[in-house]
């Protein structure tokens, strides 16, 4: 797919937060149009059980606290592969959302769970129900406009439940110079501090900001 730079992108909604020579992409690679794509090959199905992992392990921590089942809501929820490595998996409702062309593989990770296809550059579905959990894990990145996907995230979320959006760092990645995505498929990186100012616009409340571990770690 085609990728270009464009800089005017990031001068729409205050910037996206991001320093004023950030130069953003102005196309998604990830965004598939056919109904069964080919994103998904067998090594990102083996590497998908690893990256993010500890965003998924504290998302079922805090289901844990909630009495009896817990709702968890994935969002851009890829092949769903890290749900099924949590023993108390079966005490929790789980609903998927990604586009189209996830549904077959997400469907045979987790059969289980119910499945809602949508396109979160506009995200436009209404699930008429709100979740515990809401998790959005290293998906915002991928989108040119990510605020039709925080969007989606707030309206589902519970007035008491949680929202675990994750991103990479891209300073801690690749530095403070980085002025790009250091990532092919990644529209947009954001620094710490830009992230939670990016958030903090959108009136979420930052209850916890932290960096995990691309991959998993041995962290309790």
């Amino acid at each position: 797919m085609s990728i270009q730079h464009n800089r005017q992108k990031n001068k729409l909604d205050g910037n996206w937060c991001l320093r004023p020579d950030y130069i953003s992409r102005s196309e998604s690679a990830t965004l598939e149009k056919e109904e069964m794509g080919s994103y998904w090959t067998p090594e990102r199905l083996a590497a998908s059980l690893s990256y993010q992992y500890d965003v998924y392990r504290i998302a079922y921590k805090l289901a844990a606290r909630v009495k009896g089942v817990a709702s968890i809501l994935d969002v851009g929820c890829g092949p769903a592969r890290k749900h099924s490595l949590f023993s108390d998996v079966t005490r929790n409702e789980i609903t998927l959302v990604d586009q189209q062309s996830v549904k077959e593989v997400a469907s045979r990770y987790l059969p289980s769970a119910e499945f809602h296809s949508v396109d979160l550059e506009t995200a436009n579905l209404d699930l008429q129900k709100k979740f515990d959990i809401v998790v959005c894990a290293d998906v915002v990145e991928h989108l040119v406009d990510p605020n039709a996907c925080i969007a989606f995230i707030k309206r589902h979320t519970k007035k008491d439940g949680f929202s675990l959006i994750s991103t990479p760092d891209r300073e801690r990645l690749y530095g403070p110079e980085q002025i790009t995505s250091g990532h092919p498929c990644h529209v947009r990186e954001w620094s710490f501090s830009e992230f939670a100012a990016f958030i903090h616009e959108r009136d979420l409340k930052i209850v916890r900001h932290i960096i995990l571990g691309q991959q998993k770690t041995s962290a309790p």
